[in-house]
């Protein structure tokens, strides 16, 4: 049991070193940047696309959606396996790894998960907004795509 729980958390340890990583859609890391990232004897789980932007916080919100994004060619598989999101140029402030779950807390009005991708919508923020004086801010997305072999 200890010997099974010690790799899963070594393994929830990559997943976590492997979301700072960055890369740009379509390429590759290098074999020492992968080796820094992955467990001994452990596949690299995904590769993680350049932080992208589609959308401003007009109209009734901010939309940095995964099916926009695709068809767009911004970002390489319809269904990542993790996801960050944070304010342009910001820190980030939501993520999702699978099968893990989400971590950090988005603010009020703003989603972040590998089904959706990265939304706000002004009215579900604090203090609500209108499509005439939107609160949402500027957002941005990057996915990690599960890795080709």
């Amino acid at each position: 049991m200890l010997k099974k729980t010690f790799w899963q958390l070594a393994r929830n340890i990559g997943l976590l070193v492997a979301m700072g990583g960055f890369c740009v859609v379509g390429s590759t890391q290098t074999a020492q940047a992968q080796a820094a990232v992955c467990p001994p004897g452990q596949d690299c789980p995904c590769t993680w696309s350049a932080w992208v932007d589609r959308d401003d916080p007009t109209g009734v919100g901010d939309f940095e959606d995964l099916a926009s994004l695709y068809k767009e060619k911004k970002i390489a598989c319809p269904r990542p396996t993790a996801i960050q999101c944070r304010y342009k140029g910001g820190a980030v402030w939501g993520s999702q790894v699978l099968p893990q779950g989400a971590g950090g807390s988005p603010p009020a009005g703003y989603v972040c998960n590998v089904s959706v991708g990265g939304t706000c919508t002004n009215v579900k923020t604090q203090p609500p907004g209108t499509q005439a004086k939107p609160t949402c801010k500027d957002s941005e997305i990057r996915v990690c795509c599960p890795s080709l072999k």
